[in-house]
C-alpha cells in the first residue's frame, strides 16, 4: 500500500509539474499540501510527466464537460450554446491568460505584414497591421465560440473533452526532448515514452467519442500525425521553443473543433 501511495505521490507532482509547464495558472491543490515541492531541474520522473499530459487535457476537458451540462440542464440549448461557449472559452483563455491566442494572432500578424512587405513592395503601417491583428483575433475568436456552440447545441459535449486531450497531446509530443537537448524547461523522454503519452491520448478520446467514433480517429490520426511531422520540422531547423509549442496548440483546438463541426453537425 506504501508503494501505491508513494507512486501516487509523484504521479500527482508530475502531474502539477505538466500543468504548470503549459499553464500560467497554477492548479488549486499545490505541491507543498503534500509536503513536497516540485524541482524543474530534476527530470527523473519526466516520463510520468509527458504521461500525466493527456489527464491534463482530461481536466480541463471535463471541467468544461461539467459546465456545459449544468448549463444545458438549466438554460436550454440555444442559451447554453451561446453562453457556455464564451465560458467554454474564457477557462482556457485564463488558464493560459490568453499567451498562446496572442502569440498565434501577432504570428499571423507578422507574416501578413512580410507578405505586404514582399509582394505588394511596402511597409504596413501601424493602423494597417493593428487592424489586421483585431481581424485575426475577432475571426478566431469566431471561428473557436461557434465551433463549441454548434456542438454544444447538438448535444456533443464529449467533444470538447476530445479536443482538450488532443491540444495538450500535441504540445507534450513538442516538449518532450531527448537527454542530449538543453533550451528552457522541457520535457525529456524518449519515443517510447512518446508513443505511451500518445496510446493514452487516443485511450481518453475513444471514451469520451460515444457514437462518434469515426470523427475521433480521424482527429486523433491526423493530430497525431500532424503532431510528430512538426516536431521533425522544428527539430531539423532548431526553432522549437515555447511560443510556437503554444501556436500549434492553438491551431490544434482549432482544427479538431471543426473538425467535430463539421461531421458531428453536417455529415452525421
Amino acid at each position: 500500500m506504501k508503494i501505491n501511495n508513494d507512486f501516487l505521490k509523484i504521479f500527482y507532482l508530475a502531474y502539477l509539474k505538466a500543468w504548470n509547464i503549459f499553464f500560467e495558472t497554477p492548479f488549486p491543490v499545490t505541491a507543498n499540501k503534500l509536503g513536497k515541492k516540485i524541482d524543474y531541474n530534476n527530470n527523473d520522473h519526466d516520463d510520468l510527466v509527458l504521461f500525466a499530459i493527456p489527464f491534463v487535457g482530461l481536466t480541463v476537458g471535463f471541467i468544461a464537460f461539467v459546465v456545459i451540462t449544468i448549463g444545458y440542464l438549466i438554460l436550454g440549448p440555444i442559451a447554453s450554446a451561446i453562453i457556455c461557449s464564451l465560458i467554454v472559452v474564457s477557462i482556457w483563455e485564463i488558464l493560459t491568460q490568453g499567451k498562446n491566442s496572442q502569440a498565434l494572432i501577432s504570428n499571423l500578424t507578422a507574416r501578413w505584414e512580410n507578405f505586404s512587405a514582399s509582394k505588394m513592395k511596402r511597409a504596413s503601417s501601424d493602423t494597417e497591421s493593428n487592424y489586421v491583428f483585431i481581424y485575426i483575433f475577432i475571426t478566431f475568436l469566431v471561428i473557436r465560440i461557434l465551433s463549441l456552440g454548434f456542438l454544444i447545441y447538438y448535444h456533443h459535449f464529449g467533444w470538447i473533452v476530445i479536443t482538450a486531450v488532443l491540444v495538450m497531446a500535441v504540445q507534450g509530443h513538442l516538449a518532450s526532448i531527448g537527454q542530449n537537448y538543453s533550451k528552457e524547461i522541457y520535457i525529456f523522454a524518449g519515443k517510447k515514452e512518446q508513443i505511451t503519452m500518445w496510446i493514452i491520448s487516443g485511450i481518453i478520446c475513444i471514451i469520451f467519442s460515444g457514437f462518434h467514433l469515426f470523427p475521433t480517429i480521424i482527429a486523433f490520426v491526423v493530430v497525431a500525425f500532424l503532431g510528430i511531422t512538426t516536431k521533425q520540422y522544428l527539430d531539423k531547423n532548431d526553432i522549437l521553443n515555447g511560443e510556437i509549442i503554444g501556436i500549434v496548440g492553438k491551431y490544434t483546438e482549432i482544427f479538431v473543433l471543426l473538425i467535430g463541426l463539421v461531421y458531428i453537425t453536417y455529415l452525421r
